[in-house]
């Protein structure tokens, strides 16, 4: 087997290698001392092609392959062609090695050799194009160092292997270098494929997260091999300037085509309305270097001292992204547009890894499988180099989020992700709170619960994966996958699950049971764990001596004890068989945990990801192994085992009868129960006077009641994952909020929803609960109406901050309850709340009407911490410094006012600004009753502010900097491409939506169009977006209080 992945310029040199060595053989099989060099080939298929050569039967049966071979090396070599300038002696001596290989492959091919042209055909793989060269399996070809070995060769047969390859292999480390971008590219436009598939809900985030990971494995791990040969490529910049350098007329000419074309696709994809974000073959190169420029500029503003942070000032690189507001931040492939969504992330991902550096001593663990992304952030922090698979997995994130962006549509599958992880916490605090994990083992009980309490802890992350669907999904997997694995290790822990699956095959192999859909497809799926050998040898007569023989009998002990004697005591009974794990079971397990590739087919990248893809899908969808709660099953067998034990009391004269010679510790091990039936159910006819068939009728009524139940019950039992992909429809319906649904009594069931929160007394639960998200789900509008009773500037103003729309309610109420509030944001409640306003410096209208705060206000003022995080987040933080409209209180000040101690250490971590003023012209430290908290945050208020470095004194090292980087990213376009066309980013409405409303931010037309100053700085990098950052210190503590 070959090893993985296979990079192109390897294929090459296999192919081509493999045929120059048939061409060897096959001229030298008459003995008469031919010195082989290129020329000399023409000579030997012209010999073959003329009839005058009798080619071995060995050679004869290769020859197909040797065709193949070379049609893969000219396919190969012709693509990287495009890079390379036309008119110099390489590109000379590449195109006369390509038209030999045309040439002498049309010989071979016509001269049919003595074979059938069927045949021919028949026997190797179709290579017509490059994409068909991809899909040609790895292992068709042997390694390349065995195809010109001079064993097996005349003596007299003369050859320098070196010289006769020089020709085929020139522009070597070229070669190779544009074969690797061309595979980076490959890998690219399956991970955007995947994540379209996501947006239109043909797939979950999983598979796609599963995919994204698998190719950033993939480009580290190319990028290894790479290096491994030329050890000089250190960084991304290294091995971009082997391509730009190779023509840099052309590669500018090929870079300026490839955006016009893709910019031409874009808006042509979102005039229609379809909502695909295009991909065009060579766009990585144009993202790689707007991405990698992006990265070392923010190089530039770290500081090297890791006891120090980083600040922006607010808005210092334009509106705060939102995947509504400002989808161009990520479409657009421009340096000037990708910088200010990078620029806006980095610095909360940088401070959150150094802390936990500084903090636990090392930040993320490199065994983790799930933690690729963070690690490859830590790695970039921590050696300041901006690697290749470090601007590959960036890429990656960009991508994901340009695919998903667009009605909530980024905001709900990253929710999602949340979502999930809650959920599988609360599984397991249910079954540590019913016992019957520690009841069995103690040990595992604990784990469990360790796991639960990592899984909350990273809830406090979250903030990173609001816009990086790539981080959301791969924290997701890692919760999702330690549950599975704990959960299939747990229902193993004892012999229950494997004994009910032999009880159950035999009452329904009896006629007691039909059959329950839920229990067959485990016994189908799980079948090899639970039976040996096999589930075809449990059968009347049977039944108890094949559970013996599954729990690990030796076949001589089973037959001792089915004859009633006494085992003795120790290992010389058992048999050690296999045990069975998640991993046998999941191949996406072993490809994601284990880094098992074995199971994928090694060919084009596309299809190797689709392959990914596929696997995945079929393990939660049809197999379900990647859905199926074994947790939760394990509880159920332990109280069908319960059940048992109670319903069969009245049999128990039978049950004494029956057990009475059989082996007391297995009947201790598997549970006297399920033997019991077991054995009467072998001796059914026999014993049937005994009253026997109504114990097994019992038996049968116990399972019938615990599992025959509807398919919408099953699901939501015993599955954590649904039996569809519209994962995000299922959840939050199909009406988009930007549609405009009609008014069916809206006033009253406005009036009525914000009567049930205002009189609830906690979290809305059950019936309520789904009552309310079904009528805003049916009319999202509902988001946005006011109470008007509460809207005065008297309620406005006072502690509960007028909690007039159903969010505030949520956020501050009664009811307040941080799942709501992060469920209506993700129906879209941040663009419909009626507090926009608070936003704008001047407000036109009559401003004592409008309510004084926004949701998240109110919240700050009641102090609920959770919410306000989530709020924040959920739009990039755009509010941390918003003020109440009235007061002109920011959330600092409401924090300090009532006393929330956290909440503002929070605030503060985040980068709220404690110098703002409120309307009375005070502080922050000012709004503070207790006189030892106000000194404190204004000693911390001016420890920050005295350190901040002095912008001007690193002026002109950022101007060197950039300089540099110019340079670095010096291909620029022609004047002759400076006329791109404008790029509008104006979706066409969809059908559905009967009316639509346009909201608009002051300044903002309702579209964005690409500015045409950018055009002729398409490579150019802004580090110019860093000169306003303002570098704190660290503080031992993040309180500053």
């Amino acid at each position: 087997m070959s090893s993985f992945p296979v990079g192109k310029y390897a294929r090459y040199k296999r192919a081509t290698a493999y045929f120059l060595g048939w061409l060897v053989r096959a001229g030298s099989r008459d003995g008469d001392g031919k010195h082989f060099q290129l020329d000399t080939f023409d000579v030997v298929v012209n010999e073959i092609a003329a009839g005058r050569s009798t080619l071995t039967n060995k050679l004869l049966q290769e020859l197909p392959r040797a065709l193949t071979a070379c049609q893969c090396a000219i396919h190969l070599r012709e693509h990287v062609a495009s890079f390379f300038p036309e008119h110099d002696e390489g590109q000379a001596g590449h195109q006369h090695f390509v038209q030999q290989l045309r040439n002498w492959h049309k010989i071979l091919k016509g001269a049919a050799v003595g074979r059938p042209q069927t045949a021919l055909q028949s026997e190797s793989p179709d290579c017509d194009n490059y994409y068909e060269v991809l899909d040609v399996d790895d292992d068709y070809l042997p390694d390349e160092d065995s195809y010109l070995a001079k064993g097996g060769l005349p003596k007299t047969t003369t050859f320098d292997r070196n010289r006769l390859l020089e020709e085929a292999f020139a522009n070597e480390m070229k070669m190779e270098v544009v074969c690797f971008f061309t595979e980076l590219d490959e890998l690219m436009q399956g991970v955007c494929k995947v994540y379209g598939e996501v947006k239109r809900e043909e797939r979950t985030l999983i598979e796609a997260t599963v995919v994204a990971k698998l190719a950033v494995d993939s480009a580290s791990a190319l990028t290894a091999q790479l290096q491994l040969k030329y050890p000089a490529f250190r960084t991304s910049e290294d091995v971009y300037n082997v391509v730009r350098n190779i023509d840099p007329d052309k590669f500018r000419q090929r870079m300026a085509t490839i955006h016009t074309k893709y910019l031409t696709d874009l808006q042509d994809s979102l005039l229609n309305g379809d909502e695909a974000i295009p991909y065009i073959t060579g766009m990585f190169l144009v993202d790689f270097l707007s991405v990698g420029t992006t990265l070392a500029s923010f190089l530039t503003a770290l500081p090297m001292d890791s006891t120090k942070s980083i600040k922006f000032p607010t808005g210092c690189f334009g509106e705060v992204y939102n995947e509504d507001r400002t989808p161009h931040y990520v479409l657009l492939p421009d340096p000037s547009k990708t910088n200010v969504f990078l620029l806006q992330q980095l610095p909360l991902l940088h401070k959150t890894i150094m802390e936990k550096k500084i903090t636990t001593g090392s930040a993320y663990d490199s065994s983790a499988p799930m933690d690729s992304f963070m690690l490859l952030m830590e790695k970039y922090f921590t050696t300041r180099e901006v690697t290749v698979p470090l601007v590959f997995a960036c890429i990656c994130w960009m991508k994901s989020v340009a695919a998903l962006q667009g009605d909530t549509g980024l905001g709900r599958n990253a929710s999602l992700t949340f979502q999930h992880s809650t959920k599988l916490t609360r599984k397991i605090e249910a079954t540590v709170a019913t016992g019957s994990v520690r009841k069995a083992h103690k040990k595992s009980n604990d784990v469990l619960q360790l796991c639960a309490d990592e899984i909350k802890r990273s809830s406090g992350l979250r903030y990173l994966s609001r816009a990086n669907p790539l981080l959301a999904g791969l924290t997701m997997l890692d919760h999702h996958f330690k549950y599975l694995h704990m959960a299939s290790e747990i229902l193993l822990v004892t012999s229950r699950f494997r004994s009910f699956g032999h009880v159950y095959n035999a009452l329904v192999k009896e006629g007691f049971l039909d059959h329950i859909p839920f229990l067959d497809d485990i016994l189908e799926v799980y079948s090899e764990m639970i039976f040996t050998p096999s589930r075809g040898a449990a059968k009347r007569g049977s039944y108890y001596r094949t559970l013996l023989l599954s729990v690990d009998l030796r076949s001589s002990s089973v037959d001792a004890a089915c004859r009633g004697e006494d085992l003795s005591a120790g290992n010389e009974n058992f048999k050690k068989r296999k045990v069975f794990h998640l991993s046998d079971l999941s191949e996406t397990y072993r490809l994601m945990v284990q880094n098992d590739k074995s199971g994928l087919k090694h060919a084009s990248w596309a299809s190797i990801l689709d392959s990914a893809a596929n696997i995945c899908s079929k393990e939660i969808f049809d197999t379900r192994v990647l859905s199926r709660d074994l947790l939760k099953l394990n509880d159920k067998l332990a109280n069908v085992y319960s059940e048992l034990c109670r319903e069969l009391k009245g049999g128990e004269r039978i049950i004494e009868d029956v057990v009475s010679d059989q082996n007391q510790h297995q009947q201790k091990a598997e549970d006297g129960v399920i033997m019991v039936l077991l054995q009467i159910l072998d001796t059914l006819q026999s014993n049937g006077g005994y009253g026997a068939p109504d114990l097994c009728k019992q038996a049968a009524a116990v399972v019938r009641k615990a599992f025959v139940t509807s398919a919408m019950v099953v699901d939501e039992k015993y599955f954590i994952l649904p039996s569809q992909p519209d994962l995000v429809t299922q959840e939050y319906g199909y009406q988009s909020f930007k549609s405009r649904a009609a008014d069916c009594n809206r006033e009253k069931v406005f009036a009525e929803l914000m009567s049930m929160l205002r009189n609830s007394n906690g979290p809305l639960t059950g019936s309520d609960l789904s009552y309310l998200k079904a009528k805003v789900k049916k009319d999202p509008e509902l988001l946005e109406k006011t109470s008007t009773g509460t809207c005065t500037l008297e309620n406005d103003t006072k502690d509960g901050g007028g909690l007039c729309t159903l969010f505030h309610q949520a956020a501050a109420g009664s009811a307040h309850d941080a799942e709501l509030v992060e469920w209506m944001i993700q129906m879209g409640v941040l663009a419909l709340q009626p507090t926009l306003h608070c936003r704008s410096k001047e407000v036109t209208c009559s401003n004592v009407r409008l309510p004084n705060a926004m949701a998240v206000h109110s919240a700050a003022m009641a102090g609920y911490e959770d919410i306000v995080q989530i709020i924040l987040e959920a739009d990039q933080f755009a509010d941390l410094n918003t003020p109440t409209l009235h007061t002109k209180e920011t959330l600092a000040h409401l924090a300090v006012k009532h006393g929330h101690r956290r909440l503002l250490n929070t605030l503060v971590w985040f980068g709220a600004d404690l110098l703002v003023r409120d309307g009375r012209g005070r502080r922050v430290c000012d709004m503070a009753e207790d006189a030892d908290w106000a000194r404190d945050i204004a000693a911390y208020t001016a420890q920050s502010h005295r350190n901040i470095f002095n912008r001007t004194g690193n002026r002109e090292s950022v101007l060197q900097e950039k300089e540099r980087r110019r340079k670095l990213a010096s291909v620029r376009r022609d004047e002759q491409d400076s006329n791109v066309p404008e790029l509008s980013i104006t979706k066409k409405p969809k059908k559905r939506s009967s009316k639509k409303k346009t909201k608009t931010s002051k300044g903002n037309t309702g579209q964005t169009t690409m500015p045409t100053g950018t055009t002729n700085s398409l490579f150019e990098t802004k580090s110019h977006l860093l000169e306003g950052l303002r570098t704190l210190p660290r503080p031992s503590s993040s309180r500053c209080c």
